[in-house]
C-alpha cells in the first residue's frame, strides 16, 4: 500500500488541484444533477438508439402487404413454425452421478497402483460405460452374497 493509507493518492490529488472540503457536498446531502455542456448534450442524444417503429422484417420470408385496393384479409396468413423443429429443452449442469445418488458413498481404499491401472486400462478398452468403482461395487456383492451363503 501506498505511503500515508488507501485514500493518499486522493488526498494528493485534491492538494495539487487545490480542493477545499468545504467546497464539496457533505456525503449525506444531496447533490443537484450537473447538466452536461451543450456539445456534450447534442453529443448523447446522437448516441441514444432510435425508438423501433415497426417490427423487424425477416428477409428470408418476405410477406406481402395489403394495398389500398386490395382488402387486409387477403395476405396470406403468417407462417406457423413447424413442429418437428422444436427445440428441446436440456437441465443446465452436468447430469446426475454417483456423488448426487444417496446410494453411493466415496470411500478411500488402498490398491496395488499396477493392478489399479491394468483395470483401468481394461474398462477403457471395453468401453461399456463402467467404470473402476462399478466393478469394485460388483466384487463386492458377489463375495458378500458367497459369504452369508456360508453362514
Amino acid at each position: 500500500m501506498a505511503k500515508g493509507g488507501k485514500f493518499a493518492a486522493l488526498a494528493q490529488f485534491r492538494q495539487e488541484q487545490h480542493v477545499d472540503d468545504e467546497a464539496l457536498p457533505a456525503a449525506d446531502q444531496p447533490t443537484a444533477p450537473v447538466e452536461a455542456p451543450p456539445a456534450e448534450a447534442a453529443m448523447v442524444q446522437a448516441e441514444a438508439p432510435e425508438p423501433a417503429t415497426a417490427e423487424p422484417v425477416s428477409m428470408a420470408d418476405p410477406v406481402p402487404l395489403a394495398t389500398d385496393d386490395e382488402p387486409a384479409d387477403v395476405r396470406p396468413p403468417a407462417r406457423q413454425p413447424r413442429e418437428s423443429v422444436a427445440k428441446v429443452v436440456r437441465p443446465r449442469g452436468r447430469p446426475p452421478g454417483k456423488r448426487s445418488d444417496p446410494d453411493w458413498k466415496l470411500f478411500s481404499h488402498f490398491l496395488k497402483r499396477s493392478t489399479q491401472r491394468q483395470a483401468t486400462a481394461l474398462l477403457f478398452e471395453q468401453d461399456d460405460g463402467r467404470d473402476l468403482s462399478d466393478v469394485l461395487q460388483s466384487l463386492l456383492e458377489k463375495w458378500v452374497a458367497r459369504e452369508r451363503a456360508k453362514i
